[in-house]
């Protein structure tokens, strides 16, 4: 009688136990390699994304202290041009650029022109309605009948709250 080795025993158990729960052992096999796959994806994207940014983008040249200091040293000696003005207060300077007579006769002239031209009318008079001599302007309270009622109509007199609640 043989007895059976360790490792027989041990294949035998593992072939029992995958295919009692092959679909569970598949499952996490497969996850477990979508993922790592998935995280190289992601990894390699951010690095073609790098690259790609680097191409884009232009280095700018580098700079020395001896270039920017250039800028400095270098001095322009033609001397700015001084203009003497006179020291006007702001209530002088206003009154003496907006009462000059040429300006009073150019708005003079343009309001004599505005009033000339009354005949043509407005667009506001255009949309305005217009006021008839035989239409009735008046209107007396005896004259008004109520002819919409807040909340349902009903033949009932009665109403409920209810009623006036359906009309908001």
């Amino acid at each position: 009688e043989e007895d059976p080795s360790v490792y027989s025993e041990l294949i035998s158990k593992g072939i029992n136990f995958l295919s009692e729960w092959n679909g569970l052992v598949l499952t996490v096999i497969v996850v477990a390699v979508g993922s790592i796959l998935l995280n190289r994806a992601l990894i390699k994207r951010q690095e073609d994304m790098k690259r790609h940014r680097a191409k884009s983008t232009p280095n700018p040249p580098r700079e020395k202290v001896a270039d920017w200091t250039k800028k400095f040293e270098e001095r322009n000696n033609t001397n700015p041009v001084h203009i003497e003005s006179e020291i006007v207060d702001a209530a002088t300077f206003v009154l003496d650029h907006h009462s000059s007579e040429a300006d009073l006769k150019d708005a003079a002239s343009i309001a004599f022109d505005l009033i000339e031209k009354k005949e043509i009318p407005t667009l506001g008079e255009v949309l305005m309605p217009k006021k008839d001599a035989n239409k009735k302007n008046t209107v007396k309270t005896a004259d008004i009948v109520p002819s919409k009622t807040i909340g349902k109509v009903t033949d009932s007199d009665e109403s409920t709250d209810t009623d006036f609640d359906l009309d908001l």
